[in-house]
């Protein structure tokens, strides 16, 4: 006998598949069950479960500069992967990510210009170096957004309601990318790095260095 309401979170990913030469894609899916009682009460041990209706998403893996895609390396990648939208930016902001981590980590000039804030200033004296040092670390979250100048605004009925999109990814409108990593060391502090992607070097990359909470 159960003494109160049981609750289930189920997770399970299909194996990650190559889709082109540095990009691994996979789609993950989660459901919830629950055996509908309130807490506090009996039930018995055969009480049929009630399931949720089961979400889907997709996630995506880009390859450092030098590693090629196949579907078992794809496969056995454990970590790297994001949720992905489906229009392909973010891709293409992993594929830009990847990209300034190894100019960051070369010797030539940076073709972009690098600002760095924290809540510990000793985090920022070597910015191209802090950027450098995320090559071959998997990001956490990949957010992607239009600027405010390229948004396609809809409105709806009566006008209240206004749907927002954005341009097409082959119509090269630069977009907004920001990536956060997860904490790392005592302190539990993460990177996070903005920039506006476009064709060709952004002009402008921010690190920004915070406590998770």
């Amino acid at each position: 006998m159960s003494p109160h309401a049981l609750y289930w979170s189920v997770l399970f990913r299909e194996r990650g598949r190559a889709v082109a030469a540095d990009l691994c894609i996979r789609r993950g899916h989660r459901v919830e069950a629950t055996d509908g009682g309130l807490v506090g009460n009996r039930l018995s041990d055969d009480t049929p479960l009630s399931f949720g209706p089961v979400r889907s998403w997709t996630e995506a893996l880009v390859l450092p500069t030098g590693k090629r895609a196949g579907d078992a390396r794809c496969e056995a990648a454990r970590t790297g992967y994001v949720q992905a939208d489906p229009d392909g930016r973010t891709a293409e902001g992993y594929r830009a990510l990847q990209a300034l981590v190894a100019a960051a980590g070369g010797r030539s000039p940076l073709p972009f210009a690098l600002s760095c804030s924290a809540e510990d200033a000793a985090d920022c004296t070597k910015a191209r170096t802090a950027l450098a040092s995320l090559s071959g670390v998997a990001p956490g979250w990949i957010d992607t957004s239009c600027l405010p100048s390229q948004e396609i605004r809809t409105p709806y009925g009566d006008g209240s309601v206004v749907g927002v999109r954005c341009p097409t990814l082959e119509s090269g409108q630069p977009y907004r990318v920001m990536v956060r990593f997860g904490p790392e060391g005592t302190g539990g502090r993460s990177w996070t790095i903005s920039f506006e992607h476009r064709r060709g070097w952004p002009e402008q990359v921010a690190l920004r260095r915070t406590t998770v909470i």
